[in-house]
């Protein structure tokens, strides 16, 4: 697999690139819990598998809001445990609990929900390449026994890109559940 960074590509044309085998050694892994390039500073959370800051180093702000319960990229899992059901107008016992943590089907009886959250299985592992970094933090959730946040940092260009896996089997039949993944961002409304 290549990977490259195509710069300097004017709008509608083109550009060749020549294909150079470079002897440099392969890119290490190491263990951190701080990923930056020149642009952001992010800090995985080591307890579960999510990001606890991240910190724009040009005006210094933090954009996750810490005061979340949740970490950035959490995956967790709602489960409705009342199993209190009602007849539609049809006469249907489908759809009847609203399962969603918004405030979405109104018109149901509010749920009882069970918030079940991943647990990290260590910490992060970072990869340094000459395109960026590469953040991976691993753990497991009920019913979930691999979830992956893996974070992506480029150098040269001011985004970050995050990549959440969810290895997750099918539930039982009578099982109502819905799966989050968190976006608590500091924003101001």
């Amino acid at each position: 697999m290549v990977r490259f960074l195509a710069s300097d590509v004017p709008p509608l044309h083109y550009r060749v690139y020549p294909l150079v085998i470079d002897k440099q050694k392969p890119a290490a892994l190491s263990a951190a819990s701080v990923l930056e390039n020149e642009f952001y500073r992010i800090s995985f959370d080591e307890s579960r598998p999510g990001i606890r800051s991240i910190v724009d180093k040009a005006t210094g702000r933090e954009l996750v809001n810490t005061a979340s319960p949740y970490a950035l990229g959490e995956y967790f899992r709602a489960v409705e445990t009342s199993h209190r059901r009602e007849l539609d107008a049809r006469g249907s016992y489908d759809s009847a609990v609203r399962t969603s943590l918004d405030a979405n089907g109104r018109e149901l009886p509010a749920p009882v929900l069970k918030i079940d959250r991943a647990t990290a299985n260590g910490g992060a592992s970072i990869l340094r390449t000459p395109l960026g970094s590469v953040g991976r933090i691993v753990g497991r959730g009920a019913n979930a026994p691999r979830v992956e946040l893996e974070v992506r940092l480029w150098n040269g260009i001011r985004r970050v890109d995050l990549v959440a896996r969810i290895h997750k089997p099918r539930v039982e039949y009578h099982t109502t559940e819905a799966l989050y993944i968190a976006f608590p961002l500091n924003i101001d409304a």
